[in-house]
């Protein structure tokens, strides 16, 4: 604007209207550096025990009443055992809507037998871990160390912010988050581990 100014090229309308952009811009900015401080902040959680399945549920019925025609979601639940996970249950659905999103992005151009997607709940020694597994065209070999780097995103309107985030979220609540291709189909399967406590 300055260059153009400078040179004589810029009506006060022009300059108007290229401001209020930029001014939209940098407030948009602002708010995902905002969004980014508030998560990486080291703040005290609240830890109160959670249904897994019933977070997993929640989210579902969010996600899917969000959308015209929503695929299948099914939801699996193998957990055997009194195993009781504390956490802070807002940001988990978070990692549940975001994991529920990014495979629904990935199983949209396929055939409809295709974009269902399933979300599997299971012991895992002294941990419970939850899959949400779709059938997309899956990751090259090359992408998957870092799929969790921030601003690292294979959607083209992407900002690659997401996942990152999830794993702030799953590591502040002693969990782990990992990716792999699935074993006997199309598609990747994104799992978080949180441990059981007495």
């Amino acid at each position: 604007v300055l260059r153009r100014q400078e040179s004589g090229n810029l009506t006060p309308a022009a300059i108007t209207e290229a401001s209020t952009e930029i001014a939209r811009e940098a407030e948009r900015a602002g708010g995902i550096v905002q969004r980014i401080r508030h998560f990486a902040r080291k703040r005290l959680a609240t830890r109160e025990a959670v249904d897994l399945a019933g977070l997993a549920e929640e989210a579902r019925r969010l996600i899917v009443g969000m959308l015209a025609r929503a695929p299948e979601v099914i939801i699996e639940n193998r957990l055997q055992g009194n195993c009781q996970v504390l956490a802070d249950g807002a940001q988990i659905q978070q990692v549940l809507l975001n994991l529920i999103k990014n495979a629904m992005d990935a199983n949209r151009d396929q055939p409809i037998e295709r974009q269902n997607l399933r979300i599997l709940i299971e012991s895992l020694d002294n941990r419970i871990a939850v899959h949400v597994i779709d059938q997309g065209i899956g990751l090259e070999t090359e992408q998957l160390p870092h799929l969790f780097e921030p601003f690292f995103t294979t959607k083209p309107d992407g900002l690659g912010l997401g996942l990152p985030i999830c794993k702030t979220i799953i590591e502040a609540h002693g969990g782990r988050l990992w990716a792999e291709p699935n074993q006997d189909a199309p598609g990747m399967c994104f799992s978080f581990s949180l441990p059981c406590h007495e």
